[in-house]
């Protein structure tokens, strides 16, 4: 048996108990009150990090924290967006990017390794992040920026937007400390927010 299905059990006989009644209702219904877009690296976990709980995030995860621009046409992080913000009503899109990120290292790169054409290809979308003297630290913060731009591009963001119930935010979490900085509209810094919080 191998470890994840170890761990299937574990979750049956030990967490499922105390969670079955809220399973009961997300078996039927969803309402989450975030859309949560990150990097696919197996270092983040949006629940942990946020502490939140089943049902709660509506999460897109894709090398990069990228949402291609509305031009792009149809993928489906366009499909993800459009029905968390459309269908499901959330009131908050995020977008949470990491240090040490591998795609942004790709995006920062001018070579190409062959076995890497496609994700290449797909950091495509980061290349306006790119300022000149950029370093990866800076790029990955960038790119943030970005993809916050690309995320007002599509219809049903500018409409949300438009009558005040959807708010957008950008994010930095710092693997090695558990630190996130929020991206300040105003400043346009990225600040820590546990120093936000005690304002």
């Amino acid at each position: 048996m191998s470890r994840l299905e170890v761990g299937i059990l574990k979750f049956q006989a030990e967490a499922l108990p105390g969670l079955a009644a809220r399973f009961a209702e997300l078996a039927a219904v969803q309402h989450p009150d975030v859309l949560f877009i990150t990097c696919s690296d197996s270092r983040i976990d949006p629940a942990l990090i946020t502490q939140t709980k089943p049902g709660e995030l509506f999460v897109i995860r894709n090398p990069g924290n990228i949402i291609p621009h509305a031009d792009h046409g149809v993928c489906a992080e366009a499909a993800a967006v459009e029905f968390a913000v459309g269908t499901l009503g959330v009131r908050e899109i995020i977008v949470c990017a990491h240090s040490d990120c591998g795609a942004m290292s790709v995006a920062h790169s001018s070579e190409v390794d062959p076995s890497l054409r496609t994700l290449k290809a797909w950091v495509g979308h980061s290349d306006a992040a790119k300022r000149e003297g950029c370093d990866h630290r800076a790029l990955i913060r960038e790119n943030v920026r970005l993809q916050l731009g690309h995320l007002r591009s599509h219809a049903c963001v500018r409409e949300a937007r438009g009558t005040g119930r959807l708010s957008l935010h950008g994010w930095m979490y710092e693997m090695a400390t558990g630190e996130v900085l929020a991206l300040d509209q105003g400043s346009g810094d990225f600040v820590p927010i546990a120093a936000r919080s005690m304002r």
